[in-house]
Formats: C-alpha cells, sequence, structure tokens
C-alpha cells in the first residue's frame, strides 16, 4: 500500500537533473541516468526497470521485458538479472500478486522472508540485496516496475523516501513508456520449457553422445537441481576439491564456465 504522504517532505526537482534524463529517453544510457536521478533522493545499491504485458503463449498468461538495471557493481547486476528472467520472474510471489492490477502500487519486501529458497540464494543472496521497494503503474494492457535494492547493513526504506518515490512516479513513468516504445528490451522472459534442467541435460548429454564419468554427471545433476558445489560434496560424499575437480572437468567437457552457463546449455537445443 501506498505511503500517505500528508505532511511529508515535497520532492524538489532539479530542471538540469529531469532535462538530462528526458534528454537519454531511447538511448542506452536511459536506464543508468534514471538511477542517477533517482539514487539523487532516495539511497540504493540497484535499480531496476521492467514492462509486464498479457501474452496467451506464455504458460504465466503474461511476458516480462527487462528494460534495464543499473548500480554500482553493474556486471555482477546484470549477470543475477539475466537468470532471474530466464527462471524465476514467472514465479516471483511480489510480481505476480500485481498481474492484472492497474493503478499505482508501492510495495516493500522484505527479502528474509522470502520462502522461495531458490529465489533467495540464486537471485539475492550473490548481491547481498536485503530490502527492496518496487513502485508499479500500468493499465491492464501495460505495467511498468521500477524496483530499488538495498544491500546488507542498510536501514529498510524510511516512509518519506517512499513518498518521494511515489512523487517520483508521476513523471517518471511516462518518461519510462517513452523510452520502451523507441529501445528494444535487454530480454524478454522465455516460457519454460517442458521438462526439468536435469531431464534437458540427460536428453543433451544422449543426443550428442558426450562422455561424462559417473561422478561428473552426478556433480552436473545435483548443480542442475539448485545445490551448491559444497552441498552437492556433501550430498555425494566427496571431499570440496574433489567436487571442484569434477565440476572442472565436466565444465571443460560441456564448454561452460559457470553453473548458470551450465543450465542454459541443457536448455539449449543446439
Amino acid at each position: 500500500m501506498a505511503p500517505d504522504t500528508h505532511d511529508l517532505q515535497t520532492l524538489t526537482i532539479s530542471p538540469r537533473a529531469l532535462g538530462d534524463l528526458v534528454g537519454r529517453v531511447g538511448t542506452p544510457d536511459f536506464v543508468r541516468s534514471l538511477g542517477q536521478f533517482v539514487t539523487g533522493d532516495i539511497q540504493a545499491d540497484a535499480i531496476h526497470l521492467e514492462r509486464l504485458r498479457p501474452d496467451a503463449r506464455s504458460p504465466s498468461g503474461y511476458t516480462t521485458e527487462w528494460i534495464g538495471s543499473t548500480g554500482e557493481e553493474y556486471a555482477l547486476i546484470c549477470e543475477i538479472m539475466d537468470r532471474y528472467y530466464a527462471s524465476y520472474c514467472d514465479r516471483d510471489p511480489l510480481f505476480v500478486s500485481i498481474r492484472g492490477s492497474t493503478g499505482k502500487l508501492l510495495i516493500q519486501r522484505d527479502v528474509g522472508a522470502l520462502t522461495d529458497d531458490g529465489l533467495r540464494r540464486e537471485i539475492f543472496m550473490p548481491a547481498r540485496i536485503a530490502q527492496e521497494c518496487v513502485i508499479s503503474h500500468g493499465t491492464r494492457n501495460e505495467r511498468y516496475s521500477l524496483g530499488l535494492a538495498r544491500c546488507e547493513g542498510r536501514a529498510a526504506f524510511s516512509l518519506r523516501e517512499l513518498a518521494v518515490l511515489q512523487q517520483m512516479g508521476e513523471f517518471l513513468f511516462p518518461l519510462c513508456e517513452m523510452h520502451s516504445r523507441t529501445a528494444s528490451a535487454r530480454r524478454i522472459s522465455t516460457p519454460r520449457r517442458e521438462g526439468t534442467p536435469v531431464s534437458r541435460f540427460e536428453e543433451r548429454i544422449a543426443r550428442e553422445e558426450i562422455r561424462l564419468s559417473r561422478r561428473e554427471g552426478e556433480i552436473c545433476r545435483s548443480l542442475l537441481s539448485g545445490k551448491t558445489i559444497p552441498e552437492s560434496a556433501q550430498m555425494l560424499e566427496l571431499k570440496l576439491s574433489t567436487a571442484e575437480s569434477y565440476v572442472k572437468r565436466a565444465f571443460a567437457k560441456l564448454n561452460v564456465r559457470t553453473k548458470w552457463e551450465l543450465l542454459q546449455w541443457a536448455h539449449s537445443s543446439e
């Protein structure tokens, strides 16, 4: 629910900062400029912009377009968000709850209260995100959402900050809409394919006649099931160094470098 902004400080807009943001509409620098504008009043370690639209072809009934992200650890943020839009956006409880709604919404999320272990471990823990707030605006045809995230050790978003963000939304969302109509999305969520990652991994291994040792195959299946290397080592009763050695050998044979690339490899038809 949006906060009551009565008696709270009114947002003061810098014409120069706003003009710079308007000038970036439709360019690759828009999301970065948007982040600079927002963090001039509200501290955030990462900012994300997306658009949600109805799509009868998608299992969820919607397609999510990642317009872009910005933050100090930009490379890590992009890697995590790419993973999120490929595997988690369709089941994220925060965004599932606002599908089909209209108008403005302002929501805070306590990451520690997440019940989806995979979402918390794969998306929030790598960047140490503990607090998130999302301002969202939309119609039945499309909804734009701007998410602000804070790392561990920082305070939750204050009532004043939420009120300022709500005021920003009045003029930021029209700019976001203009930008999305003139620039392509960074990624469009892909409907989940038939079969589990493990089953698709097995299918591709057999189809391409790739030879993995028993242990190499076991460690890959464990990683594709959502476990970490230490967890896999414990489950398979291996020393961590031995498990890491099997991972290195298997990844070399599959020409992948990370667990995320292994997941992509399993789902690829090539």
